[in-house]
C-alpha cells in the first residue's frame, strides 16, 4: 500500500529488496512499554520533567534516539548513496519508522538550514501524525566530507496526510502525542 500510489510504482519501478535497521526503531521507554500515553505522562509528573525528557528506568533518552538515528543516516543511506554513486539517477529509499525516530530524522535534516525547512517551522516540531508521509532529497558529499558527509536536506514534504480519507486526515494531525515541552531546534 505504502508505494502503489507512489510515482515510483506508477512508471513501473519496483521494490527491489527490504532490508531493517534497529536504528530506526521507536524509542523504548523501559518498564512502560506497553503502557498507555497517560501513564508516561503521570510518571513525568511525578519525577517534575516533562514527557519529551523524562526517562524511565532502562528507558531511552532523546539523546540516545538522536545518536543511533544520525548514525543511520551517516553510515547506512551513506553506504547506499556509495553503491549508487556512478549512476545520474537519484537513488530513492523508503523508509519505515516510528514517530520519534522521523523526529528524531527531521530535526537532524533541520540542522542543516535549508530554506525549504522554514515554511515548515512549527511541522518540524512535532511528531509526525501516524500514517504521514515525510519526503526529503539528501545530498552527500561523497568526496570530502568532514564533520558530517551529508551536504544539504531538502523538505519536498512534512507530515503528508492527503493520501487518508478526509476523516483518517483529522484524526491522524490531532492524535495525542507527546509533544508536551518540545523545543526543537530553531529553523
Amino acid at each position: 500500500m505504502i508505494l502503489s500510489d507512489s510515482p515510483q510504482a506508477k512508471s513501473g519501478a519496483s521494490l527491489k529488496d527490504i532490508r531493517t535497521d534497529v536504528r530506526l526503531r521507536e524509542r523504548s521507554f523501559g518498564p512502560l512499554e506497553g503502557q498507555s500515553l497517560d501513564a508516561l505522562i503521570k510518571l513525568a509528573k511525578e519525577h517534575n520533567t516533562s514527557v519529551v525528557n523524562f526517562v524511565p528506568e532502562g528507558g531511552e533518552s532523546p539523546e540516545d534516539i538522536r545518536r543511533r538515528v544520525r548514525n543511520f543516516v551517516e553510515t547506512r543511506l551513506l553506504e547506499e548513496a556509495q553503491k549508487e554513486s556512478t549512476d545520474d539517477r537519484a537513488l530513492k529509499i523508503l523508509l519505515v519508522s516510528h514517530g520519534g525516530a522521523i523526529r528524531e530524522l527531521i530535526n537532524y535534516f533541520v540542522s542543516f538550514g535549508h530554506h525549504s525547512f522554514k515554511a515548515q517551522k512549527e511541522k518540524t516540531r512535532i511528531i509526525p501524525p501516524n500514517t504521514s508521509v515525510n519526503d526529503f532529497l539528501v545530498h552527500y558529499d561523497l568526496q570530502t566530507f568532514a564533520a558530517s558527509p551529508v551536504k544539504t536536506v531538502e523538505c519536498l514534504r512534512l507530515h503528508d496526510v492527503s493520501h487518508l480519507p478526509e476523516s483518517f486526515q483529522k484524526q491522524a494531525l490531532s492524535q495525542k502525542q507527546v509533544n508536551d515541552h518540545f523545543k526543537g531546534p530553531a529553523v
